[in-house]
């Protein structure tokens, strides 16, 4: 079992990075029920409120310019971390797209922002194909991190039959000089102790 608060930075812009993690992370709900053990009762923060004036700010550059004191005010009410995690699902910039985030919170993400409106398809021209001489230049726009979908990571390369991998031939020659070392060893301790 993780204990997040053992983590909480003391100083803001850390707190802040931190913060920025958990909220596109997996785990803001394990924090929220720490943050509500510890705290009898949580404060009746107006989210709304406190928001509104930072709404630019925390959607276009993250929590890094956030006043430690409103910092606190926000953790005082875990309630509004769930608000803060949905306005940074519906309307966070490019600067949360930087932001590492989790699988799950990828997930949620595709789930909640609206998809791009289709492309109208285009009329067939009956102009004639470029000469081979002509390249062809890419005009195809940048799929923002937000709406990506996860990358695999690629499968190992298959291993041919009969062919051993370096580490295991590795593994053997240094197994095999430890063994006749073991044995020269035991031969010379025979040796000499007869003598």
């Amino acid at each position: 079992m993780n204990l997040y608060l053992e983590t909480v930075p003391l100083n803001s812009s850390h707190l802040a990075r931190w913060l920025e993690r958990h909220l596109v992370g997996d785990h803001l709900g394990e924090l929220i029920e720490e943050l509500l053990a510890v705290r009898t009762p949580p404060s009746a923060l107006d989210f709304n409120a406190w928001f509104a004036p930072l709404k630019d700010q925390v959607l276009s550059g993250g929590l890094a310019g956030i006043s430690k004191a409103s910092l606190r005010q926000l953790l005082s009410d875990p309630s509004a971390l769930r608000q803060l995690q949905k306005a940074v699902l519906l309307g966070g910039g490019r600067y949360w797209d930087q932001v590492p985030r989790s699988k799950g919170f990828l997930r949620r993400l595709a789930a909640t922002r609206p998809s791009p409106p289709p492309t109208p398809p285009t009329a067939k021209s009956h102009t004639p194909l470029p000469s081979r001489n002509h390249k062809r230049s890419k005009t195809s726009e940048p799929v923002p991190l937000a709406v990506a979908p996860p990358e695999e990571t690629p499968a190992p390369p298959p291993v041919r039959r009969g062919s051993v991998p370096l580490w295991a031939v590795l593994v053997a020659v240094i197994a095999t000089v430890a063994v006749m070392g073991g044995v020269v060893w035991l031969v010379l301790a025979r040796t000499m102790a007869a003598e």
